[in-house]
C-alpha cells in the first residue's frame, strides 16, 4: 500500500468525521432552536395573560364584560403550547397551565354569578384585600415560568 493512498483513506474519514459532527452539531442547534422559540412563545402568553387579568381586575366588575374573550382565546392558545411542550419535554406544564385555566375560569364565573354576597366576592377577585386569588394566580405564573426557564436555560 503506498502512502498516497493511506493519506487520501485518512483524509476520507476525516472528512466523515468532520461531517458526521456537523451534522450533529446542526441537528443539535435545530432542536434548541425549537426549544427557544416554544420558551419565547410560552413565556409572551403568560404575560398577556398576566396583563389582561391585572387590567380585568382593575376594572370594576361591570365593566369587564368584553375582557373575558380576548383572555379565553389566550388561554387557548397556550393550552395548545403547553401540549407541545409536554410532548418535547415531558413534564408537569400541562398540568400547571389548567390550574391557570382554572383560576381564570373561577373569575369569569365570579363575575357573572349572581349571588347575594356578591360584594365581598368581587373585593376578593378584583383586586380588594385579602386577595387569595391574586396569590394562587401569581404562584401558578411563578410555577410555569420555572419550568420554561428551566428548559431555556438547559445544557
Amino acid at each position: 500500500m503506498s502512502l498516497a493512498a493511506i493519506a487520501t483513506a485518512f483524509a476520507a474519514l476525516w472528512t466523515a468525521r468532520t461531517a458526521y459532527r456537523g451534522l450533529n452539531t446542526w441537528k443539535i442547534e435545530l432542536n434548541e432552536k425549537v426549544n427557544i422559540e416554544l420558551c419565547r412563545k410560552i413565556l409572551s402568553s403568560l404575560y398577556r395573560i398576566q396583563t389582561t387579568v391585572e387590567i380585568t381586575r382593575k376594572k370594576a366588575p361591570t365593566d369587564i364584560s368584553g375582557a373575558f374573550a380576548p383572555l379565553a382565546d389566550e388561554m387557548d392558545k397556550l393550552l395548545a403550547k403547553a401540549d407541545m411542550a409536554e410532548v418535547l419535554w415531558n413534564d408537569q406544564i400541562k398540568m400547571e397551565v389548567k390550574k391557570l385555566k382554572d383560576l381564570i375560569t373561577e373569575l369569569y364565573v365570579e363575575h357573572i354569578s349572581p349571588r347575594e354576597d356578591r360584594l365581598e366576592s368581587d373585593k376578593i377577585k378584583f383586586g380588594g384585600v385579602p386577595d387569595p386569588f391574586g396569590l394562587d394566580f401569581q404562584n401558578v405564573l411563578t410555577s410555569i415560568r420555572k419550568i420554561v426557564k428551566l428548559h431555556l436555560w438547559a445544557k
